[in-house]
This record gives C-alpha cells, sequence and structure tokens, in this order.
C-alpha cells in the first residue's frame, strides 16, 4: 500500500455514537470496503470495453473455428492436462481426444510456460481431495513432463 491520504465521510450523528461503542477498526473497515467497490468498477468497466470490442469483432463461423482446430494447432491449458490423469472430470472425453491427437502426431500443441506450476497445483488439490495418490500424482506430472509439451 502506497501513502495513505485522508477522505472524509459525513455519518449522522446517532450512527458515530453507535460506531463509537462497537469494537471495529472503521479505517481499515472502509479502506477494504472501497477495495472491493474500486475492483467491482474497474471488472465493469473492463467488461463493457471487452463488449465494445466484441461487437465490433467480425463474426467467425463454425466452420472457420473448426478448419483452424483442423490446422493442428493447440494452446493447452492445465485444466485439460489434468484431464489426461484425473478421472470423471467434465470435458475429459475432448481432454482425452486432444492427447490421443498429440500423441500420435496429428496435433501440435503449444503451452505457456506456468503450466508445469499450474498442473503441479491442480494435482497437489487431486492429492488432497483423494482423487489420486501422491505417487500417482507424481508419476502422472512426469509422464506428462516426458511428452515434451
Amino acid at each position: 500500500m502506497g501513502k495513505l491520504v485522508n477522505v472524509s465521510v459525513k455519518v449522522p450523528e446517532e450512527l458515530r455514537r453507535l460506531m463509537r461503542e462497537l469494537d471495529v477498526d472503521w479505517g481499515e473497515y472502509l479502506r477494504e470496503a472501497i477495495r472491493v467497490k474500486v475492483r467491482e468498477e474497474l471488472a465493469k468497466r473492463v467488461s463493457r470495453r471487452l463488449d465494445e470490442i466484441r461487437s465490433s469483432a467480425k463474426r467467425i463461423s463454425t466452420e472457420v473455428l473448426v478448419e483452424w482446430i483442423r490446422e493442428g494447432k493447440v494452446v493447452l491449458d492445465a485444466g485439460v492436462v489434468a484431464k489426461w490423469a484425473i478421472p470423471g472430470e467434465r470435458w475429459e472425453e475432448e481432454a482425452l481426444t486432444v492427447k490421443e491427437k498429440l500423441v500420435s502426431g496429428e496435433l501440435r500443441v503449444y503451452a505457456p510456460s506456468l503450466l508445469a506450476y499450474e498442473l503441479a497445483s491442480v494435482m497437489l488439490r487431486a492429492v488432497k481431495g483423494a482423487a489420486l495418490g501422491l505417487k500417482e500424482a507424481l508419476e502422472a506430472l512426469d509422464a506428462i513432463g516426458s511428452l515434451g509439451i
């Protein structure tokens, strides 16, 4: 947090009296409330801007999207890769298809530099949630690492 500045707020006298009776750090309470509201308003601003951009963007047909996929270039994220080791996940079948196409050479994949860290985090949560044993999670990380993604 940077330098603090004063912001005044007027409240009714009775409310001020009640505030004094309570063991609350009103300054910290108001700072946090302001931080939350600022984040909300900034998110709304960003959302409106994305809506503007989206409305001015050219529509892309399903056929074009399918063609891009057929070109065989996909950027992976940890959620897709985790499904290769953790059964019963939503979109599991699609994730396994991506894995098969990767292994067969039909698909070229790219991964963000943080994929290994994100995947390790997911595997840790799977171990803590008893979805995978520690040994299996470590083996899965090792196997996925050997794919050269």
